[in-house]
């Protein structure tokens, strides 16, 4: 039996996109509240849970900092366990 690995890679990707939602960062330009949502798609403007007003999404800042002892991905700066 022949696989086609490239329908079959297609076939993953397009199942994991199904179940991956990234969480977004936003903040409020009209009373400056900062939330969380999250969404299956980056492009949709939520609206802010305190004023109903659409929020902008923010720059999120990744936890994985680099570890100059080399024992993880994320030093104690990032982690919350050092």
């Amino acid at each position: 039996m022949k696989v086609d690995y490239i329908r079959l890679f297609e076939y993953i990707i397009a199942k994991l996109t199904e179940v991956v939602m990234p969480i977004y960062e936003y903040n409020c330009p009209f009373c400056r509240e900062k939330f969380e949502k999250l969404q299956r798609r980056a492009d949709e403007q939520p609206a802010c849970p305190r004023c109903g007003k659409p929020a902008k999404r923010s720059v999120s800042v990744f936890a994985g900092a680099t570890d100059t002892a080399g024992s993880g991905c994320a030093g104690s700066a990032g982690s919350g366990f050092g």
